[in-house]
Order: structure tokens, then C-alpha cells, then sequence
């Protein structure tokens, strides 16, 4: 595996940000080396699907990513200088989403093995990379924090999901979610609006989508939430607030 993309110590640019350098560096190493390449790609780049295609074309055997992403962690007020003392990597949980994505791009655009990396400290997460296309996935900020004992507590997790959603092989359901992905064009007219699917559950809620709402879209009546559907945008934002996942997206009655 190389990582062409390390946040670490670089300068202002990062160490690959055009699909032809990324050719050139891949297959500088494909040809220099008798064993099979994995290229680790980054969400710090404008279109990593196109990067990802261009590792292919290079001779790469496999995909990774995302690679830390480039960050400063914040500044020390009373001295005025930065945490770090030039640009460092960003990991853990905050980039799962950002990884989730670039790992759906990656399979979207080549037929290369993708191996998912980033924020993954949970059975569900290592589910939720192969529905999206992961053949594998790799660890290391929950390792670092929880342990290499962590990783049992992970597999008994997917185990109880998988037994629970009748899943009896990860080959079945990978990839099964980028059926669900269209481009925005494609989305954007579709009437959407949101659905509450139980409202006992927002008994033990703080009601964090109505506060989240900005259209007003959602209000409470005799006691229950409910969407009122000529306010609701369709925007999204409350079911990805809602702690129980009571919160759906369908279309539209109106």
C-alpha cells in the first residue's frame, strides 16, 4: 500500500494533486516491485474517482482510502501559535462520512478491490463500507484507543447485526447501497419529505429534529411529532439528528 496523499509534513500543495502525477508515481513503483499495489487515495483532492481511475490505468491491483485528512487541530490562545507546528492528519470518527463517500467513488468508477479506511471503530461501520462497495476495511484510531481487543468487540457487533438482518454473506450485500446513489441533478426535483415512523420513541429524545429544522417543518401535536408536509424541503437534515432512526425520506403526497 502507498500513500500518495499524507497530510504530514507537505507544503502548501499536497504531494499529488493531478491525476497524471498520480500515474506517473504509481507506475514508478508498479514496475519497480514484484508484489501487488494498493494506492491510498485521499478526499483532499477535487474528484477522487477520476484519481482512482488514473491508479488503474497505472497498474494498481487495489484502492484505499481515505487517507488522513489534512488538518490543524486548533490554537492555543494564550500564545497565539497552532497545536501542531505545521500541517498534521486528521482521523478518527469525524471522517467516516468523508471516507464513506470517497470509498463509494472509488468503486463507482473502477472495478479495482477497495479497501475502506477511516473512522471505522464500530461492526455497523465495517457493514456500512461494504454495502457501499468496500472489500475490505483497515483500523487504526480505534485500535489506538480501545486496544487491538477492540477488534473482537467490532466482529461480534457485525455478527449480532447480520444475525439480526438475516444476512448470512458480506459477498451479498456488498456494494448493494450505490444503487441508492444518483448525482444531485438527478435528485434535486424529486418531491422527498419526511416521515416520522414511531413516535413512541420520541419520548426519550430532547425532540432534535424540530430544533433542527429550518423551515418549521415539524411540530408537535397531542403529545406526538409529526411533518408537516407543505413546509418540509426534503433537505435531510432530520433523520441524520435523530438518535433512534425514527426518521425516514419518502415522497411526497401532496
Amino acid at each position: 500500500e502507498i500513500s500518495l496523499f499524507s497530510p504530514h509534513g507537505e507544503g502548501i500543495d499536497g504531494i499529488v494533486d493531478r491525476p497524471e502525477r498520480l500515474y506517473e508515481l504509481t507506475k514508478s513503483v508498479v514496475d519497480n516491485v514484484k508484489i501487488p499495489v494498493m494506492v491510498k487515495l485521499s478526499a483532499n483532492v477535487s474528484n477522487v474517482g477520476n484519481l482512482a481511475k488514473e491508479a488503474k490505468k497505472a497498474g494498481a491491483a487495489a484502492l484505499s482510502g481515505i487517507d488522513t485528512v489534512r488538518a490543524i487541530p486548533g490554537v492555543n490562545l494564550r500564545t497565539g501559535k497552532a497545536l501542531l507546528p505545521t500541517y498534521g492528519g486528521y482521523s478518527g470518527d469525524g471522517i467516516r462520512p468523508i471516507s464513506l463517500a470517497a470509498v463509494a467513488s472509488m468503486a463507482q468508477a473502477t472495478n479495482l478491490p477497495v479497501s475502506g479506511v477511516g473512522g471505522i471503530s464500530k461492526g455497523s461501520h465495517v457493514l456500512e463500507f461494504i454495502m457501499l462497495g468496500a472489500n475490505t476495511i483497515q483500523l487504526c484510531s480505534s485500535v489506538i484507543l480501545n486496544g487491538y481487543e477492540h477488534v473482537s468487540v467490532i466482529l461480534r457487533e457485525m455478527e449480532e447485526i447480520m444475525k439480526e438482518l438475516n444476512i448470512h454473506s458480506l459477498e451479498k450485500i456488498r456494494g448493494v447501497a450505490l444503487e441508492s446513489l444518483s448525482s444531485f441533478e438527478e435528485i434535486a426535483n424529486e418531491p422527498l419529505v419526511a416521515r416520522i415512523m414511531n413516535n413512541h420513541r420520541c419520548d426519550e429524545c430532547t425532540g432534535l429534529c424540530k430544533k433542527a429544522c429550518l423551515y418549521e417543518a415539524i411540530d408537535i401535536k397531542d403529545g406526538e411529532y409529526r411533518v408537516i408536509e407543505k413546509q418540509c424541503t426534503g433537505c435531510g437534515l432530520c433523520p441524520s439528528v435523530c438518535p433512534f432512526d425514527q426518521i425516514d425520506m419518502v415522497y411526497s403526497s401532496l
